[in-house]
């Protein structure tokens, strides 16, 4: 018999010891490995499960029943109907997730997969864009749609695909006027000296200098105090974006100008596009096309009732001569046109009967 001093027993039992807490350790390692694998598979299954469904996240920065809101809800519906549940389009408005740019570069991003930005940000990405936001371009509503239809525009639009965005289609927010604190505009003479807020972008800008007024670019949550603190004198845009945000609180006059017809164009981020399956891009494209053309049409209804809201708020509406507005901006089709290479576009636009 092997005889064992007193601290090598003690060194054997403590080495047994060791092997039966690995072996213990080893087998309870397997088992959570083994959970741990199912609990994966369950997880995969379940996103399985779930991986027919598509959402897609659209932001914008007007309310949910006017402006932009009118077409989205449409286009919500539509998307449903067309894709039998398949697509779910959640809606981030008046701004929830950022301004148009934030939303715009968030397409590429990723925190966004679709937006509704304004023409006039929109020419930063694609400066061909400038002729449809282009003073006086437009003759009314009517020629609008026509051009809308008639395809002229899809060449420019195509090209914000490289800026990793697709073009859907375009919403109206419609032709643009001016409102004013504390005196009327009436003449082409009354723009002299003027401060008078302008969207960021150089058609705005141009065309406000040619008709002798001080362009001021504001962003549009600022507007209301600056009107207010009389940092500005007024401001353009469509009635209905204005009574948006009760602009009729602190102006008095609006002077029908009519001067630019003003858009926003529904994006799709271009990855998740390319993601889609052929018959799902068709639905979401039919969807877009056919809730424009209703909201479109919302907002050619909408004018004359925004317009007499203002008069509700003691707001006095003011006629104007726009024959000599439109011969005051003629430079800015020479400068412009010239410059972004649009002369043929213009052309082809002022053509559409």
């Amino acid at each position: 018999m092997v005889k064992f001093s007193k601290s090598s027993f003690k060194r054997f039992v403590l080495l047994v010891l060791l092997v039966i807490t690995a072996l213990l350790v080893a087998a309870c390692g397997g088992n959570s490995a083994g959970k741990q694998a199912a609990d994966q598979k369950a997880g995969d299954n379940s996103k399985q499960g779930n991986s027919d469904k598509i959402v897609l996240r659209l932001a914008h920065n007007q309310m949910p029943d006017q402006g932009y809101g009118l077409g989205v809800a449409k286009f919500v519906d539509l998307v449903k109907q067309k894709t039998n549940g398949k697509v779910e389009v959640q809606v981030f408005d008046q701004g929830k997730l950022g301004d148009e740019r934030d939303v715009t570069e968030g397409l590429n991003l990723g925190t966004v997969d679709m937006a509704i930005t304004s023409i006039g940000v929109m020419t930063n990405y694609n400066p061909e864009l400038s002729a449809i936001v282009m003073p006086f371009i437009f003759r009314d509503y009517g020629h609008v749609e026509k051009v809308m239809e008639s395809g002229v525009l899809n060449p420019a639009l195509d090209k914000l695909q490289s800026k990793g965005m697709k073009a859907l289609t375009i919403y109206a927010q419609g032709f643009r006027d001016v409102a004013m604190r504390e005196k009327p505009i009436k003449s082409l003479a009354d723009f002299k000296g003027l401060k008078i807020r302008i969207p960021a972008g150089e058609v705005y800008t141009e065309t406000f200098k040619a008709l002798g007024a001080n362009p001021t670019p504001i962003p549009w949550g600022e507007l209301y105090t600056s009107l207010q603190t009389k940092v500005v004198d007024g401001y353009e845009n469509n009635p209905q974006v204005a009574n948006q945000i009760k602009l009729y609180e602190v102006t008095k006059y609006l002077s029908l100008t009519n001067h630019i017809w003003e858009g926003g164009i529904v994006l799709i981020a271009k990855n998740k596009w390319d993601q889609l399956p052929a018959d799902i891009q068709k639905a979401i494209q039919e969807a877009a096309t056919e809730s424009a053309k209703i909201q479109r049409d919302l907002i050619r209804k909408g004018d004359d009732k925004a317009i007499e809201v203002m008069k509700q708020n003691k707001m006095e509406v003011v006629t104007i001569d726009r024959a000599s507005l439109i011969t005051a901006v003629k430079p800015v089709y020479e400068q412009l046109g010239k410059k972004y290479g649009i002369e043929q576009l213009l052309k082809q636009i002022q053509e559409v009967k």
